[in-house]
């Protein structure tokens, strides 16, 4: 199993003690027939479209890829990022399967899913555990885990993914009203401004996954606060990411209240 490469900017990084299968590999498909099953077959793909008919999920093996991934513990883990940050990519559904019959709490390697401006989900990796999400919507990281923890991965591309709407911000978006803005939150424009909406946790995260690689984790760093510094400054967007961020506040806040109030007396 190959190391695992991400992109961050322009550059291609190495990611620490992770190791994944893509069975797009024949000699992959051959040593592993229940997973190229998923690929080749429409066990998953097929009853997904059914069930989802919004989502105009696409049929076929070449509307879908499945990877078999093996983080071998010692922190190994996944900054903040979509599964679809944008073209070309025609991700549309995210779908994780755990295998790891002997995780404990305190092994680390969860899954956190990071709604846009709503409270952090935390998805413990348990065996036979299932977690589906929408691509291009939901900003998510792996946390560093300490134990061994395996996966895999099956991603279904859509017809719907990437449109004209979905890509740029426009003045329509920076003139939203308050009402507006909760609409952009669920929509994948969120995609352009997530890195300055969370600038601290993008940071923590990428220090976590990289922090064995000092002199790459440097220029990662370095340029995602060029990238955040140059939206903030921006006359206007400056001031939408300041209406994001007050947003944000306000329904991570009202959460934390309510699930307080349903906690014991």
């Amino acid at each position: 199993m190959p190391e695992h490469k991400f992109r961050f900017g322009t550059a291609l990084f190495v990611k620490p003690s992770i190791f994944e299968a893509d069975l797009f590999d024949e000699a992959a498909q051959r040593e592993l027939p229940e997973l190229a099953e998923l690929l080749l077959g429409e066990a998953l793909a097929g009853p997904l479209a059914e069930r989802l008919p919004e989502l105009r999920l696409a049929a076929g093996p070449g509307a879908r890829s499945v990877k078999l991934q093996h983080n071998a513990g010692a922190g190994g883990c996944f900054p903040l990022h979509y599964d679809n940050a944008g073209p070309p990519s025609r991700r549309a559904l995210t779908c994780v399967v755990y295998m790891n019959p002997g995780w404990r709490p305190g092994d680390g390697g969860e899954l956190e899913l990071r709604p846009f401006l709503r409270p952090a989900v935390l998805v413990p990796p348990l065996m036979g555990r299932a977690a589906l999400f929408r691509s291009d919507r939901v900003l998510h990281r792996v946390r560093p885990s300490s134990a061994e923890r395996l996966c895999f991965t099956v991603w279904v591309d859509g017809e719907a993914v990437n449109g004209s709407g979905d890509c740029g911000l426009t003045a329509r978006h920076l003139a939203a009203e308050p009402g507006a803005l909760e609409a952009f939150a669920r929509s994948p424009v969120q995609r352009a401004v997530s890195r300055a909406v969370y600038a601290e946790e993008y940071e923590a995260s990428l220090r976590e996954c990289m922090e064995r690689r000092p002199g790459e984790l440097e220029e990662m760093l370095q340029e995602h606060r060029r990238h955040v510094a140059q939206q903030r400054a921006h006359a206007q967007l400056g001031p939408f990411l300041g209406r994001l961020g007050a947003l944000r506040a306000q329904l991570e806040g009202a959460a934390g209240a309510e699930a307080e109030g349903q906690g014991p007396d």
